[in-house]
């Protein structure tokens, strides 16, 4: 456990477009039929740098369960995402999952960030604790006319 007085670092900042300007998705997918019917699939995506460049076997990996406002069965009152992820680099990985809920009753989160606790990590990233990624739908928070970017701040303990 470390010392509650050490201070959380950014380790590392990756970047990605889950969807083209047009909203198209940029990801290899897999929907998964659920019952009731819910969003669900893996998702794959590559990492980027800050012009949106692809950056090489670098990726994003994303399980998501979107459950439905008002799902009968499950007695939910708001949409909430259940989201695990692994960021894959040459020089290691993170693996972390969260739950947050989303009102806009999208597939798309309009939320501004959500935090995922990270469950495993290696190599350079192995000190990671938090993987924060911000959400940039529109293109006029951090991607100067980007859309659906995303950015990616990976927070850890210094070694």
């Amino acid at each position: 456990m470390k010392n509650c007085s050490e201070k959380l670092v950014l380790l590392k900042t990756y970047y990605y477009r889950s969807s083209n300007q047009d909203g198209q998705s940029l990801g290899n997918s897999i929907t998964l039929i659920t019952d009731p019917i819910t969003d669900s699939g893996y998702s794959i995506r590559r990492m980027t740098d800050k012009y949106y460049n692809p950056i090489e076997n670098k990726f994003i990996e994303y399980k998501t369960i979107i459950i439905p406002a008002n799902n009968p069965i499950s007695g939910i009152s708001n949409q909430y995402f259940d989201e695990t992820l692994m960021i894959k680099t040459k020089s290691g990985f993170v693996s972390a999952n969260t739950f947050y809920a989303d009102s806009s009753l999208q597939t798309t989160t309009t939320v501004s960030f959500v935090d995922f606790p990270v469950t495993a990590s290696s190599g350079k990233l192995k000190n990671a604790v938090i993987v924060r990624i911000e959400y940039d739908n529109d293109g006029n928070i951090f991607s100067n006319g980007v859309k659906f970017a995303r950015k990616v701040s990976i927070y850890g303990y210094k070694k």
